[in-house]
Formats: structure tokens, sequence, C-alpha cells
């Protein structure tokens, strides 16, 4: 009789091998695949050596993906909502700070700021959404779950043009100004330094400190409202004039 070998017996074919006793019966001509959620399928072995060519590892690894974002997704829906209550439904709106200080850091900044670095490096969509709304871009939900679309899935190869975008016009908010071109080749190339660095500057023009885990601290207006007056008058040198009544701000120069 045509067939298959399963390693102990013959079976039509590899699927027929395990009949209800799973893996201990799928060997010889076959392999088992297992699923991520239990259980798995008997395959042939014809094309092992080359998952994308055989059949049955590719839809496990794509059954791997898709639970891994999945996990992903809902360790990130909790943060998320944790850090709305603690953190950005609190903060001030850019357009209710009149004056702005323009001011800018550098692109490596964010490494003088252990905490900005954590939230960028695990939670980039969450730090996205906050300056987007601080900025008024857009909503707080909106910007955060356009940005895990983006960096999650095979969307992020479009997640740049977009990025750039949003990007003008938060730094436009905020007194600054920068080409469509530059913030996209920043996107490429120095995404994570980039948003670090945004995420700062949109910090410092609100007077706000957030740190780790979802600890904000916010700066008087008025304080706020003189430090951005300085800042834009005098250049670096006013942070650390301003920074004696409010020792608790980060006051590193940009």
């Amino acid at each position: 009789m045509a067939g298959v070998s399963c390693g102990g017996h013959i079976a039509e074919s590899c699927q027929a091998c395990p009949a209800g006793n799973g893996a201990l019966w799928c060997h010889g001509d076959c392999y088992w695949v297992p699923y991520v959620l239990g259980g798995g399928e008997c395959m042939i072995r014809e094309t092992v050596g080359d998952p994308l060519e055989d059949p049955g590892r590719w839809r496990y690894a794509q059954t791997e993906y898709d639970v891994s974002i999945v996990i992903v997704s809902l360790v990130m829906l909790c943060f998320a909502c944790m850090y709305y209550a603690r953190v950005v439904k609190f903060l001030p709106s850019m357009e209710s700070i009149l004056i702005k200080s323009e001011r800018e850091r550098s692109l490596f900044a964010c490494f003088r700021s252990p905490s900005t670095c954590a939230y960028v490096s695990c939670c980039a969509p969450l730090v996205e959404g906050k300056n987007f709304h601080a900025t008024e871009v857009c909503r707080f939900w909106t910007g955060c779950f356009c940005s895990f679309c983006c960096l999650c899935t095979p969307l992020v190869v479009i997640y740049p043009f977009i990025r750039a975008a949003l990007s003008v016009r938060v730094l436009r908010s905020m007194g600054q100004t920068s080409s469509w071109c530059r913030q996209f080749l920043l996107a490429c190339f120095c995404f994570p330094c980039e948003l670090g660095r945004e995420s700062m500057e949109v910090d410092d023009e609100l007077g706000a400190e957030i740190t780790c885990c979802n600890q904000l601290r916010l700066t008087p207006k008025l304080i706020t409202e003189v430090d951005n007056m300085l800042q834009a008058v005098a250049g670096p040198e006013a942070e650390t004039r301003v920074c004696s009544f409010k020792p608790s701000r980060m006051c590193a120069g940009p």
C-alpha cells in the first residue's frame, strides 16, 4: 500500500500518522509541528531545512508571531492605561503655555535621562502618544494606537513617512522649525534618540518631569513661563539660574 512512513507504521499521509496520538506517532518521513497554544500538526519532511518553503513551519512561525503580538498588545494596553491615568491626563497642553523657549536638545540628550531611555526603549508608542497629546497633534489613544500598529506590524515600512509629518507638527507647536526630509531621515536611522529628544523638549516646555514608574512632577506654570522666557532670551545659561527655584527639575543643558 502506497503511503508514508510514520516511523513505526505506514499511513496514507503525514496528517493521518498521529491517529489521535500526537507527536509520538509522527516520525519517519514526517515531523511534528507544535502549536503555541497546544496541539500540533504532522507534516511531510520533504522540505525540511527551508522554513520559507515548508508550509508547516511557516504556519508555526506565523502562529508564534500572532500570539506574541497579542501578548505584547495586552501588556502595553495595561501599562498605557496606568500611564494615561497617572501622567498624560495631568499634563497641560502646549497651547496653555504662552511663552515658548524654543530650546533644542542634542540628538543624544536622552542618554542623560535614564527614565527617558527606559520609556523609549520599552514603551515608544506611549511616549509618542504623550507627545502628540501634549502638543495637540492628536489624542493620546489615537497616537498610541497608530504608533503601536506601525512599530509592531509590517506597517513599519511606511512608519517613517507618517512619523516625519507628525514630528514637524510637534516641533512647530513648540516654536521650532524642521523639514519633513530631516525628520524622515531621523525616523529611519535614529528613531529612538529622536523620540527621546522630542519627549524631553516637550516636557521642558510644559515644565514636566516624568520618571519611572509613571511618576509625574509638574513645575508651577508661572515658574515654567519665566524659565521659558529666560531660556529664549539668554540661551542655555538661563537654565542654571532658574533651576535654583526648582531643584527637582532636570536642568541639563541642551
